[in-house]
């Protein structure tokens, strides 16, 4: 990857970020898979409301504590096998 593209890149990285903390409002909740995705997105500047998957107990707690306290969910999910 050459100087442009990587230019390139951190552009597009920064434009995400900005588009998390600006979507991510008190009425949002974005949601991540696992502690590492979490980590990533607050080490990157990610300041929203940032919720980790695994924390809650079942689908029915999350989608409990999402009804009851937000208007809009963000999923950030990559899919990956637990710690990758």
């Amino acid at each position: 990857m050459d100087r442009t593209q990587r230019l390139e890149k951190l552009r597009e990285l920064r434009e995400f970020v900005n588009q998390i903390n600006s979507e991510s409002t008190t009425d949002a909740l974005i949601l991540v898979e696992g502690k590492r995705d979490f980590e990533a997105l607050c080490y990157l500047g990610c300041s929203g409301n940032i919720k980790v998957y695994h924390n809650y107990k079942n689908m029915v707690n999350l989608v409990d504590n999402f009804r009851n306290k937000y208007k809009k969910l963000i999923l950030l999910l990559d899919l990956d096998h637990s710690g990758e």
